[in-house]
Order: structure tokens, then sequence, then C-alpha cells
């Protein structure tokens, strides 16, 4: 039974751990790979990178 209730209390403990979503490293990580896509379409849309 310890061994089902290990899990319980870990995901309580970080239930109430409360942390702002911007310190969260995966989030981070998403926000850098969403934010370099974006940029890379914005310079292609500056220079014409539309064009066929």
């Amino acid at each position: 039974m310890e061994a089902f209730q290990a899990p319980v209390r870990v995901m309580s403990v970080l239930a109430a751990e409360e942390r702002p979503w911007s310190e969260i490293p995966v989030v981070r990580g998403l926000g850098v790979i969403v934010g370099i896509l974006f940029l890379v379409i914005a310079i292609r849309a500056m220079f014409g990178g539309g064009k066929r």
C-alpha cells in the first residue's frame, strides 16, 4: 500500500508549490521554440520569402 501512496504524496507536493508558468523548464523551452518559429516566419514575410 505504501508504493501506491508515494506517487500521490509526490503529486500533492508538486501541486502545492505555487510557481509561475515561466519558471517551468518545459514551458520555457516551448516558448523559445515557438518564438524562434514566429521570428523566422516574420523575417521570411518581410523579405518576400513567400513568393513562388
